[in-house]
């Protein structure tokens, strides 16, 4: 389960290049890539992404800086279905991201230039990864 403030911008994009096994973003065009739910606000929503090659199901969640919370109340629904602890596992992409990403999302969310700011949110994001400053 892949994880950030917004769920929908560093997790979702990190969750993509896993389950369709990328090894570099493909253009922001392609197809493939859920442009309606790119940074798009989704707080405490659990979505769907897809399956990875290993078959385990991928997911993302928007926590609103409560990354914690949610985290500990997920390890205790593991807990109470009895499932071991590698069956979940979050990975935080917060770090990912800076308060300009957090700027551009608001300012899209609120539908001012959403299109531009979706292009360049995704621009920057593919930079950081060809420089290696965020992990494949």
């Amino acid at each position: 389960m892949y994880t950030s403030y917004w769920g929908t911008y560093s997790a979702l994009l990190k969750a993509m290049i896993r389950v369709c096994a990328w090894t570099s973003l493909p253009p922001y065009e392609d197809k493939r890539i859920p442009i309606s739910l790119f940074c798009k606000a989704s707080y405490g929503d659990l979505l769907y992404i897809g399956v990875d090659e290993k078959l385990n199901e991928v997911y993302i969640l928007g926590h609103r800086g409560l990354s914690d919370v949610i985290e500990n109340a997920l390890w205790g629904l593991q807990k109470i279905f009895d499932l071991r602890d590698d069956d979940v596992i979050f990975i935080d992409t917060q770090g990912y991201e800076d308060p300009w990403d957090s700027l551009f999302i608001r300012l899209i969310n609120h539908g001012i230039c959403s299109d531009m700011l979706k292009r360049a949110l995704y621009k920057k994001f593919q930079i950081k990864l060809e420089r290696g400053e965020i992990p494949w």
